[in-house]
């Protein structure tokens, strides 16, 4: 039974949090791409990173439930119910694996607030070009609706008509 021994899922655990890292440093990249692709406009290109993002969350999600499956199963090793945190696992494991997987842990949080920085700046960047639309489509129609003031019998101006294109 070598293969559910604590020694070997603490080996296990520390595997899927490797992955999961290099994966969240993925994702952090993309973002950033994300972010420059954004400030030139370059939807192209953002569809590309969509789906490459789209790859790492998917697989981010199978190393989740492997991570969960990992963890109960070490909890159970050590008497814990449920799905226990990290912070109940450290103190049954030895001092290198608690070193490894505390310093896997930090880097992750680390990465993970880079990773939320970043996207709050492409929100920003999202919601100020929806404003500038917006205003834009409002000063348009807004000109459009305003009857010619020269060169008509302004007793006979009508509101003007759109149109739309069933192709656009």
């Amino acid at each position: 039974m070598p293969t559910t021994s604590p020694g070997h899922l603490a080996t296990s655990l520390r595997k899927v949090l490797q992955r999961q890292l290099v994966l969240s440093q993925q994702l952090l990249e993309l973002a950033k791409e994300q972010n420059a692709a954004l400030v030139k406009n370059d939807i192209a290109l953002l569809q590309q990173l969509n789906e490459r993002q789209q790859t790492c969350l998917s697989e981010q999600e199978a190393l989740e439930r492997t991570r969960v499956e990992i963890a109960c199963k070490l909890g159970k090793a050590f008497g814990l119910k449920g799905v226990p945190p990290l912070q109940q696992l450290l103190p049954h494991l030895t001092k290198s694996d608690q070193e490894a997987l505390l310093a896997l842990r930090g880097e992750l949080f680390r990465v993970h607030d880079e990773i939320t920085a970043v996207h709050e700046r492409n929100r920003l960047l999202l919601r100020n070009g929806l404003n500038y639309i917006v205003f834009s489509l409002r000063l348009l129609t807004a000109a459009a609706l305003q009857p010619a003031r020269y060169g008509t019998n302004l007793n006979e101006v009508v509101t003007p008509s759109f149109y739309i294109d069933s192709k656009a």
